[in-house]
């Protein structure tokens, strides 16, 4: 009995890791037209609230086509909510990737309910969670005590790091969000 159990975790594992890369390998296909694509792309009036058909679409692995659109409508929104937080654009870039794995990892159980939460604010919400991961990665491991100093300034590391709370992410995202 104990075998089949591990055996059966260990298929869990498999299948998950396979989705993950799935997923990573589908935002790589997507990131490499993402310069060409924001050079391409219109502005568009505000879209409103998302589709709840394109959220339904998502929650379906092999529909590459709505994956292509999420993508092709909010690459630019999250990159741009990251880039005006203080991170550069490779740290940018991996929130974006960041963001839209975890989207395609979790799209299953939200539940499309305008009343509750957004689309919109949920987006928001991963997204935030995704630039605090940069920041933190910034940070040397063991920096949690401001009395290490990295400068000749005798600044502490973690006040030269830029705060992402600083930033109204709420601003940005209604503007960025007009935007597509």
């Amino acid at each position: 009995m104990r075998h089949l159990f591990d055996q059966e975790k260990l298929e869990e594992v498999h299948a998950s890791q396979a989705l993950r890369a799935q997923a990573a390998e589908r935002l790589k296909d997507c990131s490499i037209r993402a310069d060409y694509l924001s050079a391409m792309a219109p502005e568009r009036p505000d879209p409103g609230p998302t589709r709840a058909t394109l959220l339904v679409r998502l929650k379906n692995w092999e529909d590459q086509e709505s994956w292509k659109r999420f993508f092709d409508t909010y690459w630019k929104l999250i990159y741009t909510a990251a880039v005006k937080s203080g991170l550069n654009g490779s740290e940018a870039e991996e929130v974006v990737q960041e963001t839209l794995v975890t989207v395609a990892r979790t799209i299953s159980s939200f539940k499309y309910d305008p009343s509750a939460c957004s689309f919109k604010t949920w987006l928001l919400h991963l997204t935030r969670k995704r630039i605090v991961d940069q920041f933190r990665r910034r940070l040397p491991m063991g920096v949690a005590c401001a009395n290490r100093f990295d400068g000749p300034e005798d600044t502490p590391m973690v006040e030269r790091v830029p705060d992402p709370s600083r930033v109204d992410l709420g601003s940005v995202w209604e503007a960025e969000w007009r935007r597509i």
